[in-house]
């Protein structure tokens, strides 16, 4: 017989607050990488989606990040723009 226990654990913590610490513990960007590479985290808004992360791409910020909207991908909107019409969630 094979027993297949997984679990899961989730944090309270924000990605943010997370990769502060470890920045300020390892003082290396490429570690902090490492640690998130593949991890998966879950949005604390709309419907709590939970996605897998690739890297951190330290040079952006969501007031630079633009990503395109609409069914064609004809629209391109800022991050920050896109969460306070979909959320009403200001981002500082």
């Amino acid at each position: 017989m094979i027993i297949d226990n997984i679990s899961k654990f989730l944090s309270v913590d924000n990605c943010l607050t997370i990769i502060s610490e470890r920045l300020e513990r390892l003082k290396n960007n490429n570690l902090v990488n490492r640690d998130f590479e593949g991890a998966i985290v879950m949005a604390n808004y709309g419907l709590k989606r939970t996605y897998k992360v690739n890297r951190i791409c330290w040079e952006m910020t969501p007031g630079t990040y633009t990503f395109d909207q609409g069914e064609q991908g004809d629209k391109k909107v800022k991050m920050l723009d896109y969460f306070l019409s979909q959320y009403n969630a200001k981002i500082s």
